[in-house]
Formats: structure tokens, sequence, C-alpha cells
């Protein structure tokens, strides 16, 4: 949306920043992803000196749920942000099988539905916060030779402690880091004074071949003279 664009007022080079102010009114893109990660593994031992002194089985599994969200909205042309989030949840399951044998069976099979429906029990969080911003130095006639462009990236982290240990507490740290690029165009400002203009198209200007290349001298350099 360019709210100036039609002002006849603004048509003037000096009153570009305001001409050419826009902005948008919904975001670039909205993203989404889910997936669930299950792993189970059951290892049973035995007494090959012994058959009759049975082992308990040993039991090895996990079940974690990662998902990611992500929005980019450019507010202007010029400055653009975008937030992005990951966060790690562990569904907590019952010790043991999960089996139909087991007369518990019905038990812990909803206490593993609750827990999803509660999204599980949030064990890492990440977001990042990134926005760019392009000065609009370019639109002033006397800066229009300087491109600068500012960057700003936030960083926050959490993660939650260990069931075993939950007394010591959870982790968090954040970090952010800000940095400004800026580039000259001084063809650009020699442009703007009319004698280095033509002294820089002079040069600029291919010469025909088998012809000599013309001599630009200035106004106060006086012709070669050859006396004999």
């Amino acid at each position: 949306v360019k709210p100036f664009k039609k002002v006849k007022l603004f048509k003037n080079k000096y009153f570009a920043l305001l001409r050419d102010f826009n902005f948008y009114t919904l975001p670039k893109s909205i993203s989404f992803q889910s997936n669930m990660d299950r792993y189970f593994n059951k290892t049973q031992f035995r007494n090959l000196n012994n058959p009759d002194f049975l082992l308990p089985p040993y039991y090895n599994k996990s079940f974690v749920w990662n998902r990611n969200y992500s929005i980019k909205y450019d507010l202007t042309r010029t400055l653009k942000t975008e937030f992005k989030v990951r966060n790690t949840a562990s569904i907590d399951e019952p010790i043991g099988e999960l089996n139909n044998s087991d007369p518990l069976y019905t038990q812990k099979r909803d206490s593993i539905w609750n827990n999803i429906i509660n999204f599980g029990r949030p064990t890492l969080y990440h977001h990042s916060v990134n926005a760019t911003y392009n000065l609009p130095l370019n639109k002033f006639p006397l800066t229009s030779w300087i491109n600068m462009n500012a960057k700003y990236t936030g960083n926050y982290d959490w993660l939650a402690a260990p069931l075993s240990i939950q007394e010591l507490g959870n982790t968090i740290q954040n970090s952010n880091n800000k940095q400004i690029n800026t580039t000259f165009n001084f063809n650009q400002l020699y442009n703007k004074v009319p004698f280095l203009k033509k002294l820089n198209a002079s040069n600029n200007r291919p010469s025909p071949r088998g012809r000599s290349r013309e001599v630009f001298r200035l106004p106060s350099e006086a012709k070669d003279t050859v006396k004999i």
C-alpha cells in the first residue's frame, strides 16, 4: 500500500521519502510443522546357568513431540521481520510395556493420551527474531550515493532440567547481534558535480580504433607548442 503515491505535492524529488512510503497489511508467510518421534526397545536377559532365575526386562524408550513455528512479516519494502520458534516436548509414558494383555492397559493408554492432549512436558524452547532495515538514504538527493543496511538478530533458549535433578532448576540463555553494512558509490557522487561528471564521461567514452585518443585539458592548461 502506497498512500501518498498519487499526491501531486510529493512529485518533487525532495519528497521521494514520503511519496514512496509503503506498508503491508498482511504477513508474508506463516508456517507450522509438527512431528512425533517414538523409540521403543526391550531387552530380556536370561541366566544360562540357572534358567529358573528370571530377570526383569529392561526398557529403553522415548516419545518426543517437535513443533516448529515461523512467521515472516515485511512491514515495508525496507523493513523486514521474521520470528521463529522451535519447541520440543516429551510424552511421558508409564513404566513398562504397553500391551493389550496388561491388566492396566486402559489406564496406561489413557495416561499417554492425556499427555498428548496437554502437548506433553516441555523440555526445550528456542526462538529467534530477525529484523533488517534498509535506511532510505537513497531517497535524498545529497545522500543518494550511500546505501546503508542494518540487521538485528536475537535468540532465546530454555532447557528443562532432567527429572532426576529437577531441584537444580532449568537453564536459560539469550544473545543478540547488531550489524550495519554501508556501501558508497563514488561514481554516483562524482556525477553530482558538473565538472567531474564531464571528466568521468570523457574517460569512460570508448575511442574508435585507428584514431588517436582525445586529450581533455583543464581550462587553465595551455596547448602544447613546438618551436623549430
